[in-house]
């Protein structure tokens, strides 16, 4: 999925730094759940946050705002897990007309 079209906004992340933030995001998630156990890949970043698009050994994709530290708070990291590439741009395309 790394050939994956991104919305503007978004970039690829080398290969050589997927696993690293797959790392940070299983560190993040300290109380499991969200899809941490699922993640197969670190596929893109939005640059100027902490937001990254992972995908899931099921096919899915996970946007994740990681913390870099354990998080306590169920709450966090913030996961939207979607079916899709399509589902996922959808959704970007919805938040930016709210804002």
């Amino acid at each position: 999925m790394t050939n994956l079209e991104l919305p503007e906004g978004w970039q690829h992340v080398s290969t050589a730094s997927s696993q690293e933030l797959v790392d940070a995001w299983k560190y993040s998630a300290a109380h499991g759940g969200g899809g941490v156990d699922l993640v197969a890949a670190a596929i893109a970043r939005r640059p100027r946050s902490d937001d990254f698009l992972f995908t899931l050994t099921d096919g899915r994709l996970a946007q994740v705002h990681v913390t870099w530290t354990p998080e306590t708070d169920p709450r966090w990291p913030f996961v939207e897990i979607y079916e899709s590439a399509e589902e996922w741009r959808a959704a970007l395309a919805a938040e930016q007309e709210e804002m």
